[in-house]
């Protein structure tokens, strides 16, 4: 995830000097975890926060993301994840 985080920030760095929208490359990277829902929800907040997303269609696009590369066995814990983020982010202030 750092280097995704870097990624971004170096894109949108680029992007305030450039005035053109640049698209940052997302990898999965498969893992064993002792707390895999909050390793889930850790990365969503990371990548809502470097890519700047602030909608429904972007979180949207987030959630398919995450249930796309991931095995059905953790489709629970990423709606879970996803929605103990989404309601800290965005609904509890």
């Amino acid at each position: 995830m750092i280097r995704e985080r870097q990624e971004a920030r170096r894109a949108e760095q680029r992007k305030r000097r450039t005035g053109r929208t640049e698209f940052v490359l997302i990898v999965a990277v498969e893992m064993e975890s002792d707390d895999p829902m909050r390793d889930f929800g850790d990365s969503m907040v990371e990548m809502i926060a470097s890519a700047g997303i602030v909608d429904a269609k972007g979180l949207r696009r987030l959630l398919d993301w995450y249930l796309s590369v991931n095995c059905g066995e953790s489709r629970g814990m990423i709606l879970e994840a996803f929605h103990e983020v989404c309601f800290n982010l965005f609904i509890r202030k």
